[in-house]
């Protein structure tokens, strides 16, 4: 599943309610920074871009940097379910076939999301990359 970085950045944007041009702004307000590490993560995850590149959409030079910002909102996945169940609805919002095949649970040994598919009545694991 790959998209476009401005189709991320536009659903982001609709979702949390925040414009582009304040996400791109600089400004740092709590839901505008909210706005933009999703949609820093939601960039790494579904386009090939680097992190390098990813920083630079938003005009940004962050001292933690796009790593840093990546974990941190893994972290939130896995410890906020309210939050997880938001970046789900983005990922549906962004997929919205290939999401209604698709349930997500976190493997409790790894702390990693799993995707589950349906295939022929019998489920199969993929891991999230």
């Amino acid at each position: 599943m790959k998209t476009s970085p401005l189709k991320i950045i536009e659903t982001v944007s609709e979702y949390y309610g925040v414009s582009i041009d304040e996400m791109c702004s600089g400004v740092r307000k709590k839901e505008i920074i909210k706005a933009v590490h999703t949609s820093i993560y939601l960039i790494y995850i579904y386009t090939n871009l680097k992190q390098e590149n990813i920083i630079i959409l938003f005009n940004r030079k962050e001292r933690s940097g796009v790593s840093n910002i990546i974990k941190t909102i893994q972290n939130l996945i896995w410890s906020d379910k309210k939050f997880a169940y938001e970046i789900e609805l983005l990922e549906e919002a962004l997929f919205p076939v290939e999401k209604a095949q698709k349930k997500r649970y976190f493997d409790i040994s790894k702390k990693e999301p799993i995707d589950i598919f349906m295939e022929n009545d019998f489920y199969t694991e993929k891991m999230i990359v």
